[in-house]
Order: structure tokens, then sequence, then C-alpha cells
């Protein structure tokens, strides 16, 4: 009786530890947390939300906050705490609705609609995972039979999604099920099956484990990633023997992203084009899984060998008939219009990267972006806005405020430090003010001595001494146009460097230096 009355109270004492921490984590939610977990319920859950509003017949304060945040309506917890309770945060009442809010989301995280195109892989995943989760409860409660049909189902659908993970928590309730319900016969068929697939699943951590710690050091500093590429290719061999062993998709997905990576890295784009042909050699030959494989992958990859291979016209072909394979809802599409982008940036198709731009800004989840890939694209304008004065990408953009930015000196930025230093002086350039021109080279010259010593920032290093003689010839076009057809002969022999240290030439350093006289040119006009 005692030991019972011990065991119900600790039981109580670890739900009750439970619900504090779950609600101190609510609690402790940021504006931002939240806001963006509404966004994912309201672009993604069912419709009408299952768990918030359906039964009101006026609009609860949780429906109010929901639908208001979801509207825009407030930028902060202060305004939202004054307008529903007239208070400010630390407000005792806002502070327990917006808990009781963060959990019903938390709980619609499980009536997330997976069904859209795109969206299958997810779905299938999901279904498996309710089944099992269906199958425990019912084992729990004794309902064997039941169990079992859960079971069989989740086991079917995770072999078609080839989850092996999934699959092993499958059979392994089947085995308990025919263990306790006394069938050797299914008892034996299910240890078969489970020894292999504990082996796949084994492998396919194994690939996983790989995978990720290199891929660790490929985000670290341009050094790390240099003393990487001296075991990427024993790496990639492991992961080529595993994947051959196994069949897996899931560890082809590893091995094809980390073979595309270091021919990246080396510079050796013309084997990635080949290594793209292969892989789509390989799904029409059905030895991958259409289900499962990410299609869109060898697509990017394409679009960007084209690009740093300069087969430009080859390119934007590929890009607009490959187009509608990306889902404007994703990540992907960004990633895809980025190399579109650039690709007509070098191919000097002005009017084109403006269109793609106005595509990009437009589409609705562009806010949703992380900070650094906004940057990114802001920078992208600034540059096409210089190039076209006219375009009308120049209106509404600070120009002012993301000329004087400093970016932050850092290896591991490299190009984007570069690329923002070179806007700089060019606008500079543009005003003619030959005071800012020599402090802005001054700050070219500090950060070549600290970042641009290696052999692979060559070509940065060329331009950057043909900007130098703008200042030094105080905007004399002719000097400086004669003065730098050997420099400009040395650019065009450097090749850019690999991805592992990889710089962001915007547009090309050639076609920069063309509009450099270009612009000097035209103050000459005005002069006279």
């Amino acid at each position: 009786m005692y030991a019972s009355r011990s065991r119900l109270i600790d039981c109580l004492r670890f739900y009750l530890s439970l619900a504090i921490l779950n609600f101190i984590s609510s609690v402790l939610a940021t504006f931002e947390e939240l806001n963006t977990l509404i966004s994912l319920v309201a672009t993604h859950g069912q419709q009408p939300l299952p768990l918030l509003g359906k039964w009101e017949q006026r609009p609860g304060k949780e429906t109010t906050l929901f639908e208001n945040m979801r509207a825009g309506r407030y930028s902060n917890d202060e305004q939202a705490a004054g307008d529903l309770y007239e208070g400010s945060p630390p407000d005792k009442r806002y502070a327990m609705l917006k808990a009781r809010l963060w959990q019903k989301l938390l709980n619609h995280l499980f009536f997330l609609d997976f069904t859209d195109k795109g969206q299958s892989i997810c779905y299938c995943q999901q279904e498996c995972l309710n089944m099992l989760h269906y199958s425990k409860m019912l084992r729990l409660k004794g309902e064997f039979g039941l169990a079992e049909k859960q079971a069989v189902k989740a086991v079917g659908m995770a072999k078609q999604g080839e989850y092996s993970a999934l699959v092993v928590q499958g059979l392994e309730m089947l085995q308990f099920l025919y263990a306790q319900n006394h069938q050797p016969k299914n008892y034996q068929l299910v240890m078969e099956e489970l020894t292999h697939y504990r082996q796949l699943s084994q492998w396919e951590i194994e690939a996983n484990d790989l995978y990720l710690n290199t891929r660790l050091l490929y985000n670290k500093s341009i050094k790390k990633r240099r003393d990487s590429l001296k075991e990427l290719p024993t790496i990639v061999m492991q992961l080529e023997v595993l994947w051959k062993k196994a069949s897996s998709i899931a560890i082809f997905e590893r091995y094809n992203k980390l073979k595309t990576w270091y021919l990246e890295m080396i510079n050796d784009f013309e084997a990635v084009l080949e290594h793209t042909k292969e892989v789509e050699s390989l799904m029409k030959e059905g030895k991958l899984n259409l289900l499962i494989y990410d299609h869109t992958f060898n697509v990017y990859i394409h679009l960007y060998a084209c690009l740093r291979m300069k087969r430009y016209e080859e390119g934007m072909q590929f890009a607009e008939t490959h187009l509608d394979v990306f889902e404007r809802t994703s990540h992907n599409w960004f990633g895809f219009m980025e190399i579109y982008l650039l690709m007509a940036i070098h191919a000097q198709q002005y009017p084109l990267a403006n269109q793609l731009f106005q595509q990009v800004d437009k589409n609705r989840l562009f806010c949703k972006l992380m900070e650094f890939a906004k940057e990114k694209w802001t920078l992208y304008r600034a540059y096409i806005a210089w190039v076209e004065p006219m375009s009308q990408l120049r209106e509404n953009l600070d120009y002012a405020s993301l000329i004087q930015s400093i970016p932050q000196m850092t290896k591991d930025k490299l190009g984007f430090n570069v690329a923002t230093l070179v806007l700089q002086f060019l606008h500079d350039l543009r005003t003619g003010d030959l005071d800012l021109l020599h402090c802005r080279m001054e700050n070219l010259k500090q950060y070549t001595k600290r970042y641009l010593s290696d052999r692979h920032a060559q070509r940065s290093r060329l331009f950057f001494r043909l900007l130098a003689l703008v200042v030094t010839h105080q905007l004399e076009v002719e000097v400086c146009r004669k003065k730098g057809t050997r420099l400009l002969a040395q650019l065009r022999a450097t090749p850019s460097p690999g991805d592992a240290f990889a710089e962001i030439e915007i547009i090309p350093y050639e076609h920069l230096w063309e509009r450099v006289l270009s612009t000097l040119e035209q103050k000459e006009v005005k002069a006279i």
C-alpha cells in the first residue's frame, strides 16, 4: 500500500514538473517566436483550425491575439498587451494568454497539411509516425489486434518511402505483438526482416554521421575548408561504397551532395555537369526512388555549374524551362532564382536581371528569409541599380544607408565583404569626390593586407589595383585605360577559385572595369 502511494506521488511530481517546464517555456517564448509559429500554422495548418476558435460564438482573446498578429497589427508585446488588456509587459494576464496560445499552436503542429504539391515525402513520413503512435497507444490499452493492423500499415508505408528507422520501429512493434500472442511463424518472418532493416538503418546512420561531420567543417572558416579537402575524396568513396552495398536512397543523397560539393570546391565544374547527367540516367533507369529523391537539387546544381563555366545562354535557357520544378513557397526557389539572377547579370542581360529581382521581391515569403540572405539580395539589387541608374530597383532603395554600412571584416565572409567594399568605391566614384575615393582606397588596401594574401584572392587583388589607378591618376580616363591594360589582361587570365575559397563577384570584375571607364568618360564629357 505504502509503495503504491509512493509511486503515485512520484508520478504526480513528474507530471507537475513537466507541466511547469512547458509553462515556463511558453512564457519565455519571444514575440518573434510566437509570430513565427502563428505564420506557420496559418499557412500550413488545416482549415478551419481545429483547436482555435472553431466553437466560439464570439472570438476569445486567444483567437483575437492570433488573428491580430497574423494580420500584422502588433509589432511587439507592448502593443499586444496594451490593446488586449490596456496594460504593458510584464502583465500577468497577457503572459498567461500568450502561454495558452503558444501551447495551442504547438498542438496544431500535429495537424499541419502536407498534401500540397512537393510535400508528398513529408506527408508519407507524417502518416507513418501517426500510425506508429496509434499502434503504441492501442498496445498500451491491450488492443493487440488493432495495434497490429496499424503497425502493418506503418511498416508498408515506411518501406515505400524507404524510411528504414521507421520500418525498424514498426517491425519491433510487430515483434512484441507476435511474441505476446504466441505466433512463432509471424515472429520468425518479422525477425528476418528486422535483422535486414537494422543493418540497413545502421549503414544509413554511419553515412549520415560521415556527411554531417564533413558538412560541419565545410561551414567553418576557409582554412578549415582547405584542410577538409584532403580527406573529402576518401569520405566520398566511403559513402559510395555504403550506397552500393545498401541501395538506400538516404545514403545516395548524402553521397550525391558530398561528391558535388567536393567537385565544386576543386573548381571542376565539367565533372559536376557529368555527375548530374549520371544522376539523371540513374533516375531514368529506375535505380532511384522518385517518390523520395529530391530532383530539385540536381536541377539547381546543373544551373550553378553552367554559371561557373560561363555557359550563360545554355544556363538561362535551362533555368527558364526548369523554373516550374520549384515551388514558389520553398527556400529552394529563392536559391534557384539567385543563380538565375547571377547568370543574367554575368551575361550582361540587366533588364532580365531586373525582372527576376522583382519576382523575388514580390514573393510573400521574402520577408521570412534569414537576415544574411536578405542582405545578399539587397546587395544584388544595389549592384544592378548602380549599373542601370534608371532601373526600377533604384526606387525606395536606401542607398546611402547601404553604402555607409561597414561590413564585418571576417575571413569567413570574404566574398560578402569584398562585394560591399567594391560597391562603396563605385558609389563614391559617381560623385567624383577624390577625398572620399582616397578613403575607400585605403580601406581596400588594409583589407587586402589582412585578408587577401592568399593566392586564391588573386582576382580581387588585381581588381583593387585597377581601382587604385583611378585615384592615383585623378579620374583621367585615358591614362587609367592605358595603365590598366596589362592588369586587365592578367585579370582575364586568372580563373575564379573553387567554392572552398570563392569570392562573390556579383558583376565580373572585367565588366565592372568597363563600367568604371565609362563613368570616367561621362565625367570628362560633363567637364568639357
